[in-house]
Formats: structure tokens, sequence, C-alpha cells
């Protein structure tokens, strides 16, 4: 903890000698790209871009998943058990279901951010438990409640790599999975239709620094290589 604060002393002292810029950035933010990424603690995404302060909006979450956005059924279910709830006084965990989303949802609707990114990364222990049958690690029943939901589609891939060393390829169904559930979300659906969203998928090699990045038309991902931006523009329906 020392050396945390020793670090946020020095930071405080860079933040003085540039007063004009963070005084600009007090005013109100613009970011450039979501980042929806894991809350692992080697795959920062500011450090992965070098991006200043303002640059990036992001969502963390253990193996950066995107859940499913919730159908009809869900949302009305949701509002009447939070009637119910405040009715009562009981405690309100409805907002639960809506917490990763609205790190997603604010940025992109609100903001009017133009591009999303999800980046996964190698070693992820979230995909490593989802790897797993639940229940398997008693210590960790919200984690392996949490990643429960990509399972169905890991499971393809581990049929595939029956030996063990699939860790990679479920580390990218992850990501497009998320991908996925996020043109399923009605509004960012509609922006992508319309040509106001880009989204992205990527996964950063943590041995090597390494960012690949899925190339919607190869239907893979590939190495950073080149200028311009890589990979192709996701439809709403791709």
């Amino acid at each position: 903890m020392q050396t945390l604060v020793a670090a946020m002393r020095a930071q405080r002292d860079r933040h003085a000698a540039a007063q004009d810029f963070y005084r600009t950035l007090s005013a109100g933010q613009s970011p450039g790209v979501v980042v929806i990424c894991c809350s692992d603690s080697r795959a920062a995404p500011e450090h992965i871009a070098r991006a200043d302060p303002g640059a990036l909006f992001v969502e963390r979450s253990v193996a950066g998943l995107v859940p499913p956005p919730p159908g009809a059924v869900e949302r009305a279910w949701l509002r009447a058990y939070g009637a119910v709830t405040r009715t009562f006084g009981m405690r309100q965990l409805a907002g639960a279901w809506y917490g990763a989303w609205a790190a997603i949802e604010y940025p992109v609707m609100h903001l009017q951010v133009a591009n999303i990114l999800v980046l996964g990364h190698s070693g992820c222990g979230g995909i490593a438990l989802a790897c797993r049958p639940r229940g398997e690690q008693a210590a960790l029943h919200d984690t392996d409640c949490w990643v429960d939901m990509v399972r169905p589609a890991l499971r393809p891939v581990l049929r595939q790599h029956a030996d063990g060393h699939g860790a990679r390829a479920a580390e990218e169904t992850a990501i497009l999975w998320s991908r996925a559930n996020l043109l399923r979300h009605t509004g960012i659906a509609n922006r992508v239709r319309d040509g106001l969203t880009t989204v992205h998928a990527a996964h950063y090699d943590i041995a090597s620094g390494e960012v690949a990045f899925y190339d919607a038309a190869r239907g893979s991902f590939a190495a950073l290589s080149g200028e311009g931006t890589p990979g192709a523009r996701v439809a709403a329906g791709g």
C-alpha cells in the first residue's frame, strides 16, 4: 500500500505540471473508444494502448464478458421484482443484472462513442474457470456463476481440444461471444446499422505484447501489421 500511496503523490505532482490539460478534461469527457476487457491486473488497456486520461472508456469484469442483454420476459420479471422489493423495503438486487450493460450503454448511447473494442487476453483465469465444470472450485462460487453464461459457447472448443491445449481458442471464442451479445442490444445494433458505431474484437498476449485483431472477412484473429485500423466493421447481423 505504501508503494501505491507514493505513486499517487508522484502522479499528483505530474498532474499539477499539466493543469491546463486536466482543467479541460474536468469539463467533460469525449472518449474515442469503449474498451470492454478483463479485470486482470496484467492486461490494463490504458497500458496496452498507451492512452492518456479521457481517451478510453473502460468497462472491466472477470473475463471481460458481455452478458446477453435481457429480453422482454427478463425485463418484465425485473420490473416486477423491483416493484415488490421497493414496496416491502427489501434489498434491491435487480440492478445487478444491468451492471455490466450500464458501463457499455452509457458511453455508446449517451456519450455517442463511435468505437467499441472487446479485448481479451492470454492466460485469462476467468476463461480457464469457464473451461472447467461448474462448481469445481467452491471458493469461487460467485465467479463461477458469472462465467457460467459463456460455458455453452466454449463446449465445442473444448471438444476440439480434448488434449487441454485450447486456452487461446477458448479465449478468442469468448471474445467473439461477447461481441455477438453487443449486437443483440437494440440501441447498439441500430447504431452499427446506421454506420455510427464500429465494433472491434482483439486478443492481447501478455508475454509478447502482441495484439491480434479479429478480421471479420477472414473469420480469424491476425496480429497487428502496417498502418490503418485492423478488422472490418461488424454488421448488425454479422
